[in-house]
């Protein structure tokens, strides 16, 4: 399992919701497995099993599969947060996982009375943010939304601000030479956010321009 010490209370102003979407998107390839349903398929063949969480203040990822594939499920996970690739297809698909989600919320008395206390928070607070996100919240899934996942990723996931627990049947040595072969490309400090950041203005100019045009 590996804890991220970033959640919905880090969300932009603009794009609620971005760190629970940013959990969901991070299971869909990166630039060592392109292949969107790599992780599942590695897992699933090898008895496995995984899932994810995000909370308000983290967001967390687990995995358990047979112990002698435990390399390759590993090398995998890792890559999560090393270089996801946030494809724009999977952006605008895996978006209406999420409102499928949030329409789940809508009809759950919990969850209900949840976003009432939520609400009746003081302005101020990151606890009054709508930590789901659906399609209006994160504007779309188009490249606006592509650019902010890019930029939230560069600035929250890196080592600092990652605890990982690694359990096997393997010697302690062994069980650290694996965390070290796959996670040594993690992200020391935030990355620079310039492209992304510029991809993202650009986007927005684009999406005014064509609603302008559209008027």
């Amino acid at each position: 399992a590996l804890s991220v010490d970033v959640g919905a209370a880090h969300d932009p102003a603009d794009f609620p919701g971005l760190a629970h979407f940013c959990e969901h998107m991070l299971f869909l390839g990166s630039a060592k497995y392109p292949e969107e349903s790599a992780y599942k398929k590695y897992l699933a063949a090898h008895g496995g099993r995984a899932n994810a969480s995000t909370s308000m203040e983290a967001t967390t990822y687990h995995f358990e599969v047979l112990q002698p594939h435990l390399a390759g499920a590993l090398d995998i996970f890792a890559q999560f947060f090393i270089e996801p690739l946030f494809t724009e297809s999977a952006t605008g698909r895996e978006l209406q996982a999420v409102d499928a989600e949030d329409a789940r919320n809508r009809t759950n008395d919990s969850r209900r009375v949840l976003q009432v206390l939520k609400a009746a928070a003081d302005a101020p607070s990151p606890w009054r943010k709508f930590s789901t996100g659906n399609s209006e919240t994160l504007q779309g899934g188009g490249a606006a939304t592509r650019a902010a996942l890019l930029g939230f990723h560069a600035r929250h996931y890196y080592g600092a601000r990652m605890t990982l627990a690694l359990l096997g049947a393997a010697p302690l040595d062994e069980l650290e030479e694996l965390v070290r072969a796959s996670f040594a490309p993690v992200a020391t400090h935030p990355r620079s956010l310039a492209g992304n950041e510029a991809e993202g203005h650009a986007a927005a100019a684009a999406a005014a321009a064509a609603a302008a045009a559209a008027a």
